[in-house]
């Protein structure tokens, strides 16, 4: 298994449109570990601790372990992309896969969680009284 990283810088200035500046792509064919070791000397000479971090993967649950270990400074993120396959595979737990049951499901939860309401959709998941 590959680990890849991309690494990039952004100005400030412009977090809501970022042009990311020296943007380096790493994979590496060891551990998860080794990886995380090697990429956080690179990321530490790009000023890591004193500037803003964030770390964006694919919801890896040993990675993003790691990712708290090397990088406890940075801000762990889910990809949005994901999220959403995560999303589908609930929502067959509660509705007929392709139903239109299912996708409005899906679309309610993608609202809430692009409206930054994140605990509504857990609350969603946790069965109500009768």
């Amino acid at each position: 298994m590959a680990t890849v990283f991309t690494l990039y810088t952004i100005d400030p200035q412009t977090l809501t449109s970022p042009d990311p500046q020296n943007r380096r792509v790493y994979a590496f064919l060891g551990s998860k570990r080794a990886a995380c070791e090697a990429i956080r000397a690179e990321v530490t000479k790009r000023g890591y601790g004193q500037i803003p971090a964030l770390f964006l993967s694919d919801g890896d649950s040993e990675l993003a372990a790691l990712a708290g270990e090397c990088f406890p400074e940075a801000r762990a993120c889910v990809d949005w992309i994901h999220v959403v396959e995560r999303l589908w595979s609930a929502t067959y737990v509660f509705h007929p896969e392709g139903s239109s049951e299912a996708a409005e499901w899906v679309k309610a939860r993608k609202a809430w969680l692009m409206a930054g309401s994140v605990g509504t959709v857990i609350r969603s998941y946790i069965p109500q009284p009768q």
